[in-house]
């Protein structure tokens, strides 16, 4: 900005001086003109005392060819002696006059002289003085204007960083605002999906909804039949057997009871002893009992698999154990085959698990229950997740219905297909 302003301040200078310099010719060629006037008038005095010293100087010679001749004109002395005194002194006048003119115009020429140099130098000065202070003003407004015009532009650029700046930050705040709202929704949903699988809501649905008995409204117009009522009631009565025939009757004594407890489930993931025992509650009145021996054919094992699970991809001629009988795979009689005891009435401790709920969801049907560890000889009961600190004492078999809170729960789903219902998964819900 400021060597614009020296820049364009050295030009008008300049230009002021070149204005200045011409002003001062013009000034110069004018006082040139009037002196040549003044020389006029001193040239033509100069003439005038020429003409009269001429005519002193021929009335000198005149009065001396007055004088007489040697052949003797004659003539008084004392005239001719007045005049020529008179005649000196007037030369004598005449000469002072002149001279007294000379010195006279000399000064006045001199006066002129000197009065021209001062107008010159006078005119020099104030038009110098013009000049400059003409450039101060046109200095004084080109930096007046270019510092307006400097300040606005950085006022301008200084507006748009801030501007800039803000707009920034606010799309960096809008940017973590919507972050912020989208964990918080995935956040309720994660929890509400949590909520809605361990059936949370079921509370908020009506009786009709949480046993799956509601109507949809749709009547034959011709026929109307009036079914039953599905309460929990009517699904315990009509679909606990599903849960009765998965019992595998396994002492509490024998760590091979906690299996089925310590985890979640799948059929397939399930051993096969386990799956063979549970089948066997579809046979178990079926098998034969001969000296001593309980036999169940490969056959109606398999028939019976087939109805708890329905397939027999999972299926294998296998030892297992129901209760205190163990039956190992014969081959020569194509059978199971256990030897026929009595279980010992003296077990310390059994698997106490009552069904708490059934429902139905579309094709499964859940089967809800609660289960735990009774030892008879000290009357406490433990949950399968601590076998040694008990979560109720000095407790009767007959008041176990009341000390569920503590008690494990698990969910058993059977899933439809066809007309049956068949065992698909066992979770452990705490």
């Amino acid at each position: 900005m400021t060597e614009t302003a020296k820049s364009v301040g050295e030009k008008d200078a300049a230009e002021q001086k070149g204005r200045a310099d011409t002003k001062i010719k013009r000034v110069i060629q004018e006082a040139e003109i009037i002196e040549p006037e003044d020389n006029k008038e001193t040239s033509e005095k100069k003439e005038i005392e020429e003409l009269e010293n001429t005519e002193s100087a021929v009335d000198n010679e005149t009065g001396s060819n007055d004088e007489p001749d040697q052949d003797g004109v004659c003539s008084d002395d004392n005239t001719n002696d007045k005049v020529d005194k008179e005649a000196s002194e007037d030369v004598d006048s005449d000469d002072n006059n002149a001279k007294r003119q000379r010195e006279q115009e000399s000064t006045d020429e001199y006066s002129s002289c000197d009065d021209t140099e001062e107008i010159k130098k006078k005119l020099a000065d104030d038009i110098f003085l013009e000049s400059v202070r003409e450039q101060v003003e046109n200095c004084k407004e080109e930096l007046q204007s270019a510092l307006r015009k400097s300040l606005r532009e950085e006022f301008k650029i200084i507006v748009e960083r801030q501007v800039a700046k803000a707009n920034r930050r606010r799309r960096w705040n809008n940017f973590f605002h919507d972050i912020v709202i989208i964990l918080l929704v995935v956040v309720a949903v994660y929890f509400g999906y949590c909520l809605y699988d361990v059936r949370y809501f079921d509370f908020m649905q009506p009786n009709c909804e949480q046993n799956t008995t509601c109507s949809d409204g749709k009547v034959d117009d011709d026929i109307q039949t009036a079914g039953p009522v599905k309460d929990a009631t009517w699904y315990i009565a009509n679909y606990s057997y599903l849960f009765n025939n998965l019992q595998t009757n396994l002492s509490a004594d024998n760590v091979m009871a906690y299996y089925l407890y310590s985890d979640d489930y799948k059929v397939g993931e399930i051993k096969p002893e386990y799956l063979l025992a549970m089948a066997y509650n579809q046979v178990m009145l079926d098998s034969s009992i001969s000296n001593f021996m309980v036999t169940v054919t490969d056959a109606e094992m398999q028939r019976a698999f087939r109805e708890t699970f329905g397939t027999l991809e999972y299926y294998e001629r296998t030892d297992f154990r129901y209760g205190c009988l163990d039956f190992s795979f014969s081959k020569t009689e194509n059978a199971f085959v256990a030897e026929s005891v009595t279980c010992s009435t003296n077990q310390r401790r059994t698997i106490v698990e009552n069904i708490e709920h059934i429902y139905e969801e579309g094709e499964v049907i859940y089967v809800l229950t609660n289960a735990g560890i009774y030892d008879s000889n000290e009357q406490n009961l433990y949950s399968f997740d601590n076998l040694f600190q008990p979560i109720a004492s000095n407790i009767q078999s007959n008041d176990l219905t009341t000390y569920t809170a503590g008690m494990n729960r698990y969910q058993y789903q059977f899933k439809k297909s066809g007309d049956n219902y068949y065992f698909s998964s066992i979770t452990k819900l705490n």
